[in-house]
């Protein structure tokens, strides 16, 4: 499954996508890119329980990445900015701020979808099976389930390496197309071919050969 870090840039992907082009409050940036950032995140903080017990695959990949937890983290995050919007999100519409978190927390099932592993619940509670895709775009980030700093000792790998620089790329391309798309100038068309070329690298290298080899 993709890293933290694949996910966070998601995050912040996302936030540029949609934030005003206008002057904002920095508040308002500084809210809508958190929310978004942490949407983005979220459902792997089912690593802390396992860190808790000493075992932190234990509850990794499980309901925290259904479609519908992911729904409910959103609304309830949506109906709390949206109290406080006139305070933390002076001059955001509510049309960005809904589709703005909703794109940032639905991407991370969308991500680990496509990716190497045993795949995520997709469907939790009303079907338990674990769901793939059959064209993965990343490598899974291996880790050893033991307590402690062996943990995050076991994240340091050769196999590791290469599945961050993997996201790197993809997160390079996106952000690229992100910004190419939003200078609506002449350009901008090198920043959205490059983007372009950089996701057709991801799609057409297979990752299962690397996995495979290491």
């Amino acid at each position: 499954m993709p890293s933290p870090v694949a996910h966070a840039v998601a995050g912040v992907t996302t936030y540029l996508a949609f934030v005003p082009r206008t002057p904002l409050p920095w508040t308002t940036r500084a809210t809508f890119l958190g929310a978004c950032v942490f949407l983005a995140v979220f459902p792997d903080l089912d690593f802390l329980p396992g860190l808790i017990v000493g075992a932190p695959n234990q509850f990794h990949q499980g309901p925290s990445h259904s479609l519908l937890v992911v729904a409910l983290v959103w609304l309830a995050v949506l109906a709390l900015l949206s109290v406080r919007r006139r305070t933390w999100l002076r001059g955001l519409s509510r049309q960005t701020l809904l589709l703005g978190t909703a794109l940032a927390a639905f991407s991370h099932p969308f991500l680990d979808y496509f990716s190497i592993g045993n795949g995520i619940p997709l469907f939790w509670p009303l079907d338990s099976s674990t769901y793939a895709s059959p064209w993965p775009l990343f490598l899974n980030v291996t880790r050893d389930n033991v307590p402690g700093a062996a943990f995050f000792l076991s994240l340091f790998s050769l196999h590791n390496l290469l599945a961050l620089s993997r996201e790197l790329l993809f997160s390079v391309a996106l952000l690229t197309l992100v910004a190419g798309l939003r200078q609506y100038q002449q350009p901008a068309w090198a920043w959205v071919l490059s983007g372009i070329a950089l996701i057709m690298v991801l799609v057409l290298v297979e990752p299962g050969w690397t996995a495979a080899a290491f």
